[in-house]
């Protein structure tokens, strides 16, 4: 076979080809890259919050949007976890073992039985007359949608990504204008969930022959476990303010620590698309990460850190005196802390995505589980003594623990 002159093929390991540039990436394409993702993921959060769930409080009023809120966030704990663990996993192993599409296949089935089987009960306590296989098909679809997008990280395909949640937008859009005509929410879901997969199944390859498992099949259910362990407390302690603190302040305190708090859990839009465009990028050869690159890419994050923080803490005053101006004088001591403590969560998870790319998976367990008992040890008696800024100073103090831990080992590991 003729190799092009700056380009070689290379086997990506996965049963997919690939081609690697190998003159140094521009930073205008990356820039676009991440740009193009950014669009489509903010895209669907878009239609989300200002059509979807609008919509669905006019049908079904506000008591119940609040139910069908917390269902999703309890749904979103699981399949999160285990569809962008099934996603990094595929790209973090390709150049260690060989796998086949069959591997993950068998994996995202296992992962759907298991998902369903956790959130069927709770959706039925919440909604006793909910249609049982609708909801197990939300979850199934909402799970593979999460995994889906490694078809075009593989290959680095922006434009595809961008299509494809552009594609989940419409199909929220459709779903939010079909409640009017009778369609249950559940339907809704599923609806926008199906136009995105759609194109996946057509056009993509991951979910092609061959359907057999490998000899690596272990390897590969192993590493996804440990991301999934991962993602699940990691996505457990973002969710965790709106089940603790109703139970150990009271509603009000929770409905304080989400208003001042909302800019910096909005930066969590742009983990997504930012994450995908690193991951992908780090991945795409078998090179492993250099420490002056990975310092680099560090004092980057930390200066996003910084501009992010400076633009909530800046931003935060002026959205609680037009949206909720008698919550303002209550939570105004509390926006610095709060604040900073999201933008540090958004920075860890950032350092994370790229030390997954030269630690094994087991890292990303380690760390969490330090995040985890650090929270949980200072959470309870910082609330008991300070009330609502206790709780924002335990968030802060163990993300700020968890993004120092993630930086010195991916200095320790990169060479």
């Amino acid at each position: 076979m003729r190799i092009a002159e700056k380009n070689e093929i290379v086997s990506d390991l996965d049963g997919l080809n690939m081609v690697r540039e190998t003159e140094t990436l521009s930073k205008r394409r990356v820039a676009c890259d991440f740009l193009l993702s950014f669009i489509g993921v903010a895209l669907m959060h878009a239609v989300l919050q200002f059509w979807f769930y609008p919509q669905m409080n006019r049908v079904y009023g506000p008591i119940v949007l609040g139910k069908i809120l917390f269902l999703i966030s309890f749904v979103s704990v699981f399949v999160m976890a285990f569809g962008m663990a099934l996603d990094n996993s595929r790209l973090v192993t390709r150049h260690r073992f060989r796998t086949l599409n069959g591997d993950f296949n068998w994996i995202l089935c296992f992962l759907s039985l298991i998902s369903v089987g956790i959130c069927l009960p709770i959706a039925w306590y919440v909604f006793p007359e909910i249609n049982l296989w609708k909801c197990a098909l939300w979850v199934t679809l909402t799970l593979a949608r999460f995994y889906s997008a490694v078809e075009f990280r593989l290959k680095i395909n922006c434009v595809g990504y961008f299509v494809y949640y552009a594609l989940l937008a419409f199909g929220y859009g459709i779903g939010a204008w079909r409640l009017f005509y009778g369609m249950d929410w559940v339907s809704a879901f599923c609806l926008g969930e199906a136009f995105a997969l759609a194109l996946v199944v057509a056009c993509g390859k991951i979910y092609r022959p061959p359907f057999w498992k490998t000899k690596n099949f272990r390897r590969t259910f192993r590493s996804v476990a440990i991301l999934s362990g991962a993602g699940i407390l990691n996505q457990g302690g973002q969710n965790l303010d709106r089940i603790l603190l109703p139970a150990m302040v009271g509603a009000l305190a929770n409905t304080q620590f989400y208003v001042v708090s909302l800019l910096g859990k909005i930066l969590s839009m742009f983990v997504t698309p930012l994450n995908s465009v690193l991951i992908s990028y780090l991945t795409r050869d078998s090179k492993p990460l250099r420490r002056q690159y990975f310092v680099w890419i560090t004092v980057v994050v930390l200066i996003l850190t910084a501009l992010f923080w400076g633009a909530c803490y800046w931003a935060t005053p002026v959205f609680l005196r037009i949206f909720y101006p008698k919550l303002y004088d209550d939570v105004l001591d509390l926006i610095a802390i709060a604040t900073l403590g999201q933008v540090l969560g958004f920075a860890s998870t950032l350092v994370m995505t790229i030390i997954l790319t030269v630690t094994r998976e087991s890292w990303q367990l380690r760390l969490q589980i330090v995040y985890a008992v650090i929270f949980g040890v200072m959470v309870f008696p910082m609330t008991f003594l300070w009330r609502l800024w206790g709780f924002a100073l335990a968030i802060l103090i163990a993300n700020l623990v968890r993004f120092f831990l993630a930086i010195l080992l991916g200095f320790a590991k990169t060479k």
